[in-house]
């Protein structure tokens, strides 16, 4: 008898699968391919919206900064739970409680395919909450890191930064044609990352004054070809200089290891002669970023969703 019980349930099990949600299946084979990316989760988690940084016009002047620590003999780094010191104290209007951040000027920075001058670079180093407050000095524990702090990093007060709403799920069409509306270009990643994906920050060559807003979508997309990305075009030096093969370059290795006449090279295009004279092929998309913070000429993006790395250098367009 228990035999036939365990048979009848393996025999409801293909039923009760088929009566489960397909939510998630629907939304795979609605897009045009099949992009990774969640999107159900949050568009930036806590951590990264905190720590993403930015590439600002506006002048910055560090005028409080951490000139110390408890533990400063035994460390050259703080981290969570250190207590530092910064020479902002009573006098400056510190208040215990008061919660301040901490940034990390990294220089001027430029489009790097442009020349397009964009501000000045800063990291984000994380939080501190001021404990203690003397006349000049406020004693503050490390709350939030996303470096190492040292010495020089100067703080300044916290605004408290809001993470986009999500929207509700959309397809990523792969094979869209351009919108001709607001586009710009990826300059710059968090961490000097040259290949990124889902989840990674990064800052684009178009702001405020170009009407970029908080919580916007952007299709990222580039040229298709066969050299793509930041890498470029590749050759094998090994075989340029090669003599004992001097028409590997070319559709045979040698005229010794020639194909027959009815080989399946012959008759081809040559290969170059076909991409200089095609026209007309679609844009790559290659994902999609939304906009978590916006200066005059730059904003800073999460990657939502990716189909294959993304590169410095790819372009984005505003969504519809």
């Amino acid at each position: 008898m228990p035999r036939v019980r365990r048979s009848s349930a393996l025999l409801l099990l293909p039923m009760l699968l088929i009566l489960l949600p397909a939510r998630d299946v629907v939304r795979a084979q609605q897009a045009s391919g099949i992009p990774s990316g969640d999107p159900t989760a949050p568009i930036v988690h806590r951590t990264d919206l905190y720590c993403a940084g930015f590439i600002s016009e506006r002048p910055i002047t560090p005028e409080y900064f951490i000139v110390g620590g408890e533990k400063e003999s035994d460390q050259h780094w703080f981290t969570t739970s250190n207590v530092v010191y910064v020479n902002f104290g009573a006098r400056d209007g510190a208040s215990v409680g008061d919660s301040l951040w901490v940034v990390r000027e990294k220089g001027k920075y430029e489009n790097p395919y442009t020349g397009k001058d964009l501000g000045r670079y800063f990291e984000e180093v994380g939080m501190l909450r001021l404990i203690a407050v003397q006349r000049d000095i406020g004693i503050a524990r490390v709350e939030t890191t996303c470096d190492g702090m040292r010495l020089g990093d100067f703080v300044r007060a916290y605004s408290g930064y809001v993470s986009p709403t999500p929207r509700e799920y959309q397809p990523l069409n792969r094979y869209d044609l351009p919108s001709g509306r607001l586009s710009g270009q990826i300059v710059l990643a968090r961490s000097a990352r040259e290949m990124m994906t889902e989840r990674d920050i990064v800052y684009l060559d178009i702001g405020d004054k170009n009407g970029v807003k908080l919580g916007q979508y952007y299709t990222v997309y580039r040229d298709a070809g066969k050299h793509e990305g930041i890498v470029g075009e590749q050759f094998n030096p090994v075989l340029e200089v090669d003599d004992d093969f001097p028409h590997r370059l070319h559709e045979y290795s040698d005229e010794r290891y020639e194909g027959p006449d009815f080989s399946i090279l012959r008759g081809k295009k040559d290969e170059d002669h076909v991409i200089e004279n095609r026209g007309g092929l679609p844009r790559k998309v290659v994902g999609e970023v939304c906009i978590i913070r916006v200066e005059g000429k730059s904003a800073t993006a999460v990657i939502t969703r990716v189909t294959q790395e993304v590169f410095l250098g790819d372009y984005v367009e505003l969504q519809p």
